[in-house]
């Protein structure tokens, strides 16, 4: 159990606070452990007393996606020191349930969770009767399945059943199902307590189920279906944006407090991209988060950059060879100066205009991902940048390289290149991240990870 869970819930039970964790008690730990979500019913009068302590041990409530705003169910999200791990809590002030990205249905239950709860004695903290989370979980189950005629529980459902039914109270499990269904509770009694239900019983559980909760629906089944269908095809179309066009749309929580955004710098080798992608992952479990590369790396490949490797590769081979037929030649007494050939000439002068247009390209690349983590972050979510462009320093990290490489050049192209570039490295300058690491290695380090440099250099 986390610390900071357990600081939580003791400072419930000691403020009087009226709550249960009420669903999956079947893998509780695992919430508290911070691995799965945790799902915690308070009665509305407690609202404010169980805020006042997620915030005083620093848990922050969390704007849901779109197609996860649901009335009176907030989403907590804490970080527990300890171990860097991230809790997740649904805060639920009314229990509901109901079909994906609309939980039409809200049970009637909230005096008789708080009654009957029990007190955990593993983790001090107060969970569900087992004989109403068995009706709740069935209830669930039947309501959430889209095709009515074909339910059946999912492994972990099962799991879930199984657990519940180990630790009913049959006498207690009865009155329960009586104060529910009324007319109906014996069949659904009985249905709870068999080895396993029929598509034809469950069909029947959830005829049952639709009766008892008609009264506290929400919304209708047109509403319902036109919601599920909006949601579900948006959220495809963010994906497909997301994954093809390169977009950032919201797709997870984002903060109450905008403009959250974090840069990671350093020398080469110094692991910049490796830690980024790792707090991405670590973020991205329940938060909105994304990753912004404003490098020249392994992560960039645009076409000019791949046109300079061809170029690259094809003066390597050509030096190398010219090299070793010289090494076999008898030297002359008085060589004469050779004139470069054509040629060779507009090979050079090709790979430097290629050179300049990459140089500015990546400054201009950068100075747009910026602008568009800007507007993500606006959003409430948080920008991670691999690298920042820097003016400070020329020719190295991020600095303008173009001037430095062209210092005694008189060619119009590679000054109209490098002043171009550092206008884009000047705006990006405008928008500076709220945090910024830089990842220390020793040069020795940063030159074995990464040969393409000398040891001056770094």
């Amino acid at each position: 159990m986390l610390g900071i869970c357990k600081k939580l819930f003791y400072g419930w039970n000691d403020a009087n606070i009226q709550y249960c964790h009420w669903k999956s008690n079947e893998h509780l730990m695992e919430g508290l452990d911070g691995e799965t979500d945790l799902d915690v019913f308070v009665m509305p009068e407690d609202r404010a007393k169980a805020e006042l302590l997620l915030e005083q041990y620093q848990y922050i409530k969390f704007v849901p996606q779109k197609s996860a705003r649901y009335p009176l169910v907030d989403e907590w999200i804490g970080f527990d020191y300890d171990t860097g791990n991230l809790v997740h809590m649904h805060l639920h002030y009314q229990i509901i349930t109901g079909t994906k990205y609309n939980k039409e249905y809200v049970f009637p239950l909230n005096d008789q969770m708080i009654v009957d709860r029990i007190l955990d004695v593993e983790t001090n903290v107060y969970v569900a009767s087992p004989n109403w989370e068995i009706i709740l979980l069935y209830s669930r189950i039947a309501l959430k399945s889209k095709d009515k005629k074909n339910i059946q529980p999912k492994k972990d459902d099962q799991k879930e059943i199984d657990y519940l039914k180990e630790r009913l109270d049959k006498d207690a499990f009865l009155n329960n199902c009586k104060a529910c269904f009324g007319e109906h509770a014996d069949f659904v009694y009985e249905s709870i307590l068999s080895e396993k239900l029929s598509t034809s019983e469950w069909l029947e559980v959830f005829k049952v189920v639709k009766k008892w909760l008609a009264p506290y629906r929400k919304y209708s089944a047109v509403h319902v279906k036109f919601r599920y269908f909006y949601h579900y095809y948006r959220n495809v179309a963010m994906a497909v944006s997301k994954a093809k066009m390169g977009k950032h749309p919201i797709m997870r929580k984002t903060l109450p407090n905008k403009r959250l955004s974090v840069c990671f710098i350093g020398a080469d080798g110094s692991g910049k991209s490796t830690v980024s992608c790792e707090i991405q992952k670590w973020l991205t479990w329940k938060v909105e988060a994304d990753r912004f590369y404003l490098g020249s790396g392994d992560h960039y490949n645009s076409l000019t950059k791949r046109l300079l490797s061809k170029f690259t590769k094809k003066a390597s081979s050509k030096t190398s060879a010219s090299k070793e037929k010289n090494e076999n030649k008898q030297p002359k007494q008085n060589p004469t100066p050779k004139k470069v050939p054509l040629k060779q000439r507009v090979l050079r002068w090709g790979y430097g205009v290629l050179s300049y247009s990459y140089l500015r390209k990546i400054a201009v690349r950068s100075y747009k991902e910026i602008k568009k983590a800007q507007k993500y972050v606006k959003k409430g979510a948080i920008a991670l940048f691999d690298r920042f462009p820097q003016n400070q320093f020329a020719g190295l990290y991020d600095g303008p390289k173009i001037r430095s490489r062209t210092i005694n050049q008189k060619s119009l192209y590679a000054r109209m290149m490098a002043r171009s570039e550092e206008r884009a490295i000047q705006k990006a300058q405008k928008y500076q991240p709220t945090l910024v690491f830089k990842l220390i290695l020793t040069p020795e380090e940063s030159v074995r990870r990464k040969p393409d440099h000398t040891l001056e250099e770094v």
